[in-house]
């Protein structure tokens, strides 16, 4: 199958502390692959690296085969690779379809529209908020929407470049259950040209969306394969330490998948998955 990403070798280091150990990743076209591991792993050095934030001090980023190490975010966007963030980037005061129009015009390179040209953009963002269940929001300011509506904001704003690789990192913090189990459904049902990498604490959202889990720590891989394998290797345990015996039974048991979409005002106060209750690890 093709590879849509590959690091080699990839190592950062801040100052004379070495965090990222010479890391070797493969993730192919259409796979869901997750990186977990305990807090101060490299997870999120590693996303930085490859989204473009930070440069590596050594190694390769290949994307299709093409080496994009030295390229800034936004041209690593031109080639198809998109990203969502821990921290909203959207505009509060502006609607949930105005803010999603500015992205596809972003997408386009044009600042300037005729009329015709501008009521087509609308319309495809009206279009694209039904993906991602956001159209009847279409006209409420971003500032107003639910933390899980904002996310999935945020999702769309991500899918409008048309990327053939999306980046997400934690994507499933301080989600509620039934927005939990939303997300993960609409993430689900996006089409296999697009590629996903994410970096997640949340081992019931893994549990659901990956296919390929690469278990980060100390800075180095010390463990890839399916969840369930994942879930039964020994290293990860161990570097997971009071938490092992609860990794284990999620990660190689048939539970972790999220929560059916209930509505109403107490499924909505449900448990949040930022850890005020289970179904976390360290990450």
């Amino acid at each position: 199958m093709t590879v849509a990403l590959e690091t080699v070798e990839l190592g950062r280091d801040w100052g004379g502390l070495r965090v990222l150990h010479d890391v070797s990743l493969t993730v192919r076209a259409s796979e869901r692959h997750a990186i977990i591991g305990p807090n101060g792993a490299g997870k999120s050095t590693l996303f930085s690296m490859v989204s473009g934030r930070i440069r590596p001090s050594r190694g390769r980023i290949l994307f299709e085969g093409r080496d994009v190490s030295s390229l800034a975010e936004h041209r690593r966007a031109r080639l198809g690779i998109s990203q969502t963030f821990q921290r909203s980037a959207l505009f509060d005061n502006l609607s949930t379809l105005d803010n999603l129009t500015l992205a596809l015009a972003r997408a386009t390179r044009h600042r300037r529209f005729r009329p015709a040209a501008q009521r087509a953009l609308r319309a495809r963002a009206y279009e694209q908020l039904g993906q991602v269940e956001l159209r009847g929001r279409a006209s409420v300011p971003a500032g107003q929407l639910a933390h899980g509506e904002r996310r999935r904001l945020e999702l769309s704003l991500a899918l409008a470049t048309e990327p053939r690789l999306l980046l997400f990192d934690e994507p499933a913090a301080g989600l509620t259950d039934p927005e939990r189990a939303t997300f993960v459904e609409i993430v689900r049902q996006l089409p296999a040209a697009i590629t996903v990498l994410l970096v997640e604490h949340d081992l019931d959202v893994v549990k659901a969306l990956a296919t390929t889990v690469t278990v980060l720590d100390a800075g180095r891989v010390i463990a890839q394969g399916t969840p369930e394998e994942v879930g039964r290797d020994g290293r990860v345990r161990e570097a997971y330490l009071g938490r092992r015996s609860r990794l284990a039974s999620d990660m190689a048991s048939g539970v972790g998948s999220p929560p059916a979409r209930t509505g109403g005002p107490a499924a909505s106060a449900g448990r949040r998955s930022d850890g005020s209750g289970g179904g976390d690890a360290p990450c």
